[in-house]
């Protein structure tokens, strides 16, 4: 029974223990270790067993700045709007967004993840027969997103397990999703779901930080 309490405290501590880290040290990720990260991912649940993703490295300091400039890009241009409409408040607004759009800058590894359209598998037919009155793209779109968040929350923790930083980032897609899928070369059939900056850092950097969640009563209900 002790030994049992120790394993859940140490279990309950690792999945708390998890922060979103944005700054990052000039140092190399071992190949053994981005290895471990894509094989957490890899074994996400999907339905049918579709796994409807893959995965793109990029870890040349190029390629990374080049994602940079895309979002910078983007950023500078509807502050522009924002100002010649004299909204200063999304002035302020989008001045202040580009401290997430671009915490990957100094990441030495970004992983885009990329969900995969699944309509003519057997599973993507099912779908077909169970919904015939909505669209069975949504339906297989709304799957694959959620498949595609389970390999990113493995990829997550097993980055924390590590002892790396990692942290998810949607603002860059929300931004620049379009132009980043062109530099990726991501299909027609597919979509840019997710980016996860990678990399070590001062560990002071997430222990002065309080993260808090509300309490269970507040998100369960019992039936």
């Amino acid at each position: 029974m002790i030994q049992e309490k120790i394993f859940q405290e140490d279990v309950s501590r690792f999945f708390s223990s998890r922060r979103s880290v944005r700054k990052y040290l000039n140092t190399e990720i071992a190949s053994e270790d981005i290895m471990s990260i894509l094989t957490s991912g890899i074994w996400a649940p999907s339905p049918g067993n579709v796994q409807p993703w893959r995965f793109i490295i990029i870890n040349k300091k190029n390629s990374i700045n080049r994602l940079a400039y895309l979002i910078t890009e983007n950023l500078h241009s509807r502050r522009q709007t924002a100002e010649e409409n004299n909204c200063f408040n999304n002035v302020a607004l989008i001045r202040a967004s580009g401290k997430y759009a671009l915490a990957f800058k100094s990441a030495p590894l970004i992983i885009a993840l990329v969900g995969k359209s699944y309509k003519k598998s057997p599973t993507g037919r099912l779908f077909g027969a169970f919904f015939p009155d909505k669209d069975v793209n949504t339906v297989i779109r709304e799957e694959m997103i959620k498949c595609v968040s389970m390999a990113a929350q493995n990829m997550l923790l097993c980055i924390n397990y590590l002892g790396l930083g990692g942290c998810a980032l949607s603002a860059p897609i929300y931004l620049a999703g379009r132009k980043i899928s062109e530099e990726l070369q991501i299909g027609l059939e597919e979509e840019l779901v997710l980016l996860i900056s990678v990399g070590h850092y001062e560990k002071g950097q997430t222990e002065k930080r309080f993260s808090s969640r509300k309490k269970l009563e507040n998100v369960v209900s019992w039936l």
